[in-house]
């Protein structure tokens, strides 16, 4: 899907979003806690999915071509042209596609970091990426704070996905988690000039500590999830505007944001 303008892209909330987050809070009744959950779930979501549909995107504010880097599942749009031979990357959330990592690496010099809570995808990845001095990848969660997490979901090696937040159901287990500047400190680099975060809900305790500009962050690839609900989408959207970020690429809840 390409990035476009669209009319009335208001972070403001409408009543179709007021009536889906009262809707939220209503219980179906006589319905299991299971039905229950799936139920709040969707209406969540779909609150959630309103909010980024009217993002405002301005894909002149990218400096150069934007394109998607990466196969339809797993690639994410980046101004191409802008990332650099010597930018470090860091992609976390790899999961058992890093068709973005491996376009980056073909299609330029840059360093390359994946870190994901998965020692499985960790041997895929490197099995796809290919032997290269430039990649690596970190077995552990990126967290707002350094230390132990909590995760639930589905460990496999084909769809496997965790969350700290609740957002799947599985066993219950606990992995290292590390701070963006922390990685950054294992790597020796200074700063990421490239960060791509699938985190399955927990990027708003990590962007919302972060100082994106101090650690160097130019392009920013996120999926926001609805675990935070719109309210927190709609304050984290601010923060990055803030911050001066602009959002130049829009795929469902996939956006990318550039600072200048």
């Amino acid at each position: 899907m390409s990035s476009h303008r669209e009319p009335d892209q208001s972070t403001h909330p409408s009543a179709s979003d007021r009536s889906s987050e009262e809707h939220v809070r209503a219980k179906p009744r006589d319905a299991s806690p299971a039905v229950v959950r799936r139920v709040t779930n969707g209406l969540r979501r779909r609150a959630f999915d309103a909010l980024t549909r009217r993002q405002t995107v301005n894909p002149a504010a990218a400096a150069s071509t934007l394109e998607l880097w990466g196969n339809d599942y797993g690639g994410w749009v980046v101004p191409a042209d802008e990332i650099d031979d010597d930018w470090i990357c860091v992609c976390a959330g790899a999961g058992s596609d890093v068709s973005f990592e491996s376009e980056i690496l073909r299609r330029t010099g840059a360093r390359v970091v994946s870190i994901d809570p998965f020692a499985v995808f960790a041997e895929q990845a490197r099995n796809r990426v290919g032997e290269s001095h430039r990649y690596s990848f970190r077995v552990a969660a990126l967290t707002a704070t350094d230390g132990p997490v909590t995760m639930t979901g589905r460990q496999d090696s084909v769809a496997g996905s965790v969350s700290a937040h609740g957002l799947h159901q599985g066993e219950t287990f606990e992995i290292e988690g590390l701070t963006l500047p922390s990685l950054l400190a294992e790597l020796e680099a200074p700063q990421a000039q490239l960060l791509k975060l699938d985190i399955e809900g927990s990027e708003y305790e990590v962007l919302g500590n972060a100082d994106l500009a101090a650690l160097g962050v130019r392009v920013l690839c996120v999926e926001l999830h609805h675990t935070n609900g719109v309210r927190a989408g709609r304050a984290l959207l601010r923060q990055l505007e803030a911050q001066g970020f602009t959002c130049v690429s829009r795929r469902g809840t996939d956006l990318t944001l550039v600072r200048r």
